[in-house]
């Protein structure tokens, strides 16, 4: 991981190496191993370099090829290398030295635009072609770095991170109300827009062509588009998730450090990690696993936190150097300001301290790169979609068969008309809840009664309702289900902060389950590979088969983490929330309705309230360190 930043000059004035320096500065702490900039005329390109790969010593950015005009700078990591040194006819004895940065120019030269269809990894990296005069970004499919973007008529400019693009003489960035106004309903109004009116985030799976006199944004690949794919078998589908797996696991041990994994004990986890270790335990290395732990609960919140467990059963299983990482006595508010700092904008994870506290650790014993099962519930996929499809569709012995296997599964002693009513009507019902019309007024009355009339004035609910209707999910189809599940914006943002957070430790987060060849596979399978005799999630459980210890594979429980959240927020994140309404920065009195934000200290409030101290603190806290006026007027 690595941060890169650049300008370019629309009016063909010549760009300035200080300027871009200075962007570089802002974000030095990406990148602590090599820093360099060039210019290009009307073009100037930065790169700060965290070495991960045995071939990043060899990477000299920005990159410049004479002969085809080119110039690129990229945040990359390839994983399909072999393949793509295939086909590009490259010297194979090269790819142990070749930098995945110079990979990218080689297939830029190639494929031009079309590049990025070819590449399996992470990445953001945009190229310089002299002879078109064209600036071309793009990112990764599921966006797991990070690119921000602004653009006038005379300037456009790109960073891994929203403080390099306010570090630039000149433009002022106003708050962008609806974005707050999203923050606080816990929506995303316009995913490619951030809190500042003016800068905007290049979208997962999308590429940027930017010419003096036009720009045009594109994507190049959905979730919605993956073709459905029908095998033999249940065994074959088994067998070509396995591969798929195991493949996206070792592409991300490349490492020049010693490589750590998050341990949880959940089905995610516990398959990278059985995977990763006895393929790192090959080559002499051993994979550190980071578990967090809690003390201090009450026994019932012991109950529902505790893992240890199945985290034992797989460090008995694989062959791991193990670290618990006691998280229970952390507060989550009390770093909170430097990581909005960090982020640049208020985000929305009640739950990052406990990756803060094992990057922290991580780091001390010198893991450069770290695994994490983030979102496999996502793409894998729990499937439980399937069986409101079975009812509308009239399958309903299947339907009545599957609600018996769940109750024999869980034990459940409710009967089962009662289970059926759960899993079959009350996700149609729901669905009938969440649409347009009834979801308007509920969301124009959850407005009004939050937000300052005058700020409702301006911010229409009508306006934050249309990508909330945009990403409503069928229940009638339980594969287009996945697929816009998939599609929705919270997974990007999601990573965005991890991708901040992670930066400040020289750390490069790594995601096996969001390798495109895991994701299109299981998008494209049949939904009864994904549920099938009561077992959530069938098709990893049954590619696991050997691989995972029997107790993990077939658990059915899920770790709850909230009932620390919970707590810190009474005792501390309420005390803060009232310290703030003493002398609230003036936005928030333009923000919120008189009385909201007192009404959040009531000791009896409950979670969705809790919720809501945690993100008015957030809030204030990004205002108090960003801004001290109010809200200027946002641009159109």
């Amino acid at each position: 991981m690595s941060g890169i930043v650049g300008i370019f000059q629309r009016d063909q004035a010549p760009a300035r190496h200080s300027t871009v320096q200075g962007m570089l500065s802002a974000i030095a702490e990406r990148g602590p191993d090599r820093q360099g900039v060039a210019c290009f005329g009307p073009v100037a390109m930065g790169q700060t370099l965290l070495a991960t790969t045995p071939q990043d010593r060899y990477d000299q950015q920005p990159l410049s090829c004479e002969d085809s005009g080119l110039s690129l700078v990229a945040d990359a990591r390839i994983d399909n290398r072999r393949e793509l040194f295939r086909l590009l006819g490259l010297d194979s004895g090269l790819e142990e030295e070749l930098p995945d940065s110079l990979l990218l120019l080689h297939a830029y030269k190639r494929w031009g635009e079309k590049s990025p269809e070819q590449l399996i990894g992470d990445f953001a990296f945009v190229v310089w072609d002299r002879r078109r005069r064209q600036l071309f970004a793009a990112r990764d499919r599921l966006g797991v770095r990070p690119l921000y973007y602004l653009c006038t008529p005379r300037l456009f400019a790109f960073a891994s991170e929203i403080k390099a693009l306010r570090s630039i003489p000149g433009p002022a960035f106003p708050i962008n109300e609806a974005a707050i106004a999203g923050y606080f309903l816990r929506t995303v109004h316009a995913p490619a827009e951030t809190f500042y009116s003016g800068i905007n985030r290049l979208l997962p799976a999308s590429r940027l062509q930017v010419l003096p006199e036009r720009h045009r944004e594109y994507r190049y690949w959905s979730p919605r588009e993956v073709p459905p794919l029908i095998l033999a078998d249940d065994g074959a589908y088994g067998e070509a998730f396995a591969e798929r797996f195991q493949e996206a696991v070792e592409c991300r041990l490349r490492s020049c450090s010693p490589v750590g994994a998050a341990l949880s004990g959940g089905l995610d986890s516990s398959s990278i990690v059985c995977s990763a270790a006895p393929r790192l335990a090959e080559s002499g290395r051993p994979l550190r696993t980071y578990s967090a732990v809690y003390t201090g609960l009450s026994a019932e919140e012991q109950r529902l936190v505790d893992e240890g467990q199945f985290m034992a059963a797989v460090e008995e299983y694989a062959p791991v150097i193990p670290r618990r990482v006691e998280v229970g006595g952390i507060d989550p508010y009390a770093t909170l300001s430097q990581e909005l700092a960090w982020r640049d904008e208020p985000f929305f994870n009640p739950n990052l301290y406990i990756h803060r506290a094992m990057y922290t650790r991580a780091a001390r014993d010198g893991v450069a790169v770290f695994l994490d099962g983030l979102d496999g519930d996502t793409v894998v996929s729990h499937g439980y979609e399937l069986l409101p499809q079975l009812l509308l569709r009239g399958r309903w012995a299947r339907f009545f068969s599957e609600i018996g296997w769940i109750r024999k599964r869980s034990r459940s002693r409710q009967g089962l008309l009662r289970l059926a009513a759960r899993y079959g009507l009350r996700p149609l019902l729901a669905r009938l809840a969440d649409g347009v019309l009834l979801s308007s007024l509920k969301e124009t009355r959850r407005c009004r009664h939050i937000f300052h009339p005058e700020f409702v004035q301006r911010n229409h609910p009508a306006r934050l309702l249309r990508q909330a209707a945009a990403t409503t999910l069928p229940v009638c189809d339980a594969r287009a289900h996945h697929q816009a599940s998939m599609a929705l914006p919270y997974l990007g943002l999601a990573l965005e902060t991890s991708n901040h957070m992670a930066a400040r430790y020289g750390i490069e987060e790594r995601y096996p389950f969001l390798d495109s060849r895991v994701v299109e596979f299981c998008l494209a399978i049949p939904p009864e590979q994904k549920f099938r005799h009561g077992w959530s999630r069938m098709i990893l459980r049954r590619a696991m088969e050997g691989v995972l210890p029997p107790g993990v594979q077939y658990r059915l429980s899920k770790a709850n983490l909230s009932p620390h959240f919970f707590k810190m927020s009474r005792l501390q994140g309420q005390g803060i929330l009232a310290r703030q309404l003493h002398d609230p920065p003036e936005a928030m009195n333009q923000l919120f309705r008189p009385g909201y934000l007192e009404a959040l200290l009531d000791p009896q409030a409950g979670e969705s309230e809790l919720l809501a101290v945690y993100t008015a603190v957030a809030l204030g806290q990004w205002l108090a360190g960003t801004f001290d006026t109010g809200f200027p007027p946002s641009r159109e």
